[in-house]
């Protein structure tokens, strides 16, 4: 079965870090999970910023020959690093170049722990 990871925010509406939604989809149950998430610090989440080391997560039409991004559902424990409480999902592929040459990896979904946007 194929699924779907959605993530949806707005950014910049306000002072500090700025939250939106990651949820999982599929095509014969629809949303089956919601969770409140955010991309980058608050200090790095405004516009164009995932041009830059610490960014936002570039959007696929902003990567060249990017149709999509994949979720390595094998998790990685990465809990000894700072920020990163329980487990890490890498996200593919691992190093990017945005449309106006950003060079950015090592992207992953995990929970915060006392690093939020981390």
């Amino acid at each position: 079965m194929n699924y779907f990871l959605l993530f949806t925010s707005h950014f910049d509406r306000d002072q500090g870090l700025d939250y939106g939604r990651l949820s999982i989809r599929n095509w014969s149950q629809g949303t089956t999970h919601i969770w409140k998430a955010t991309s980058s610090y608050a200090t790095k989440q405004y516009a164009e910023s995932f041009h830059e080391r610490g960014g936002m997560l570039p959007p696929d039409y902003r990567v060249k020959n990017l149709p999509f991004y994949t979720i390595n559902t094998q998790p990685v424990p990465l809990d000894h690093i700072k920020g990163v409480e329980g487990n890490f999902y890498q996200i593919f592929p691992f190093e990017v170049i945005t449309d106006r040459g950003g060079k950015r990896s090592d992207f992953g979904i995990h929970k915060d722990a006392n690093a939020p946007g981390s």
